[in-house]
C-alpha cells in the first residue's frame, strides 16, 4: 500500500511519482466520495414558529364542542 496516498501500490499507475498520486487521489475520491449536503441545507424555513394551519382548523372544529 502506498504510505502516501492509502491506495495499494499494484493499483497505481504512471510514469512518474506526480501522475501516479493524481491517479491515487481519483480512485480515492471514487472509493471514498464526500457527502453531499442535504438537499434543502441552507435554506430558511417558512412560516411562523409553531404555525401549523391544519391545527388552526382541527381547534376551531372542536371548540365548538364546549
Amino acid at each position: 500500500m502506498s504510505e502516501k496516498t492509502g491506495v495499494p501500490a499494484d493499483l497505481l499507475v504512471g510514469d512518474d511519482e506526480e501522475s501516479m498520486s493524481a491517479y491515487a487521489h481519483k480512485l480515492d475520491q471514487f472509493a471514498h466520495p464526500k457527502p453531499q449536503g442535504l438537499p434543502n441545507q441552507g435554506m430558511q424555513p417558512f412560516g411562523a414558529a409553531g404555525a401549523n394551519p391544519m391545527g388552526d382548523v382541527v381547534h376551531q372544529m372542536f371548540d365548538n364542542l364546549n
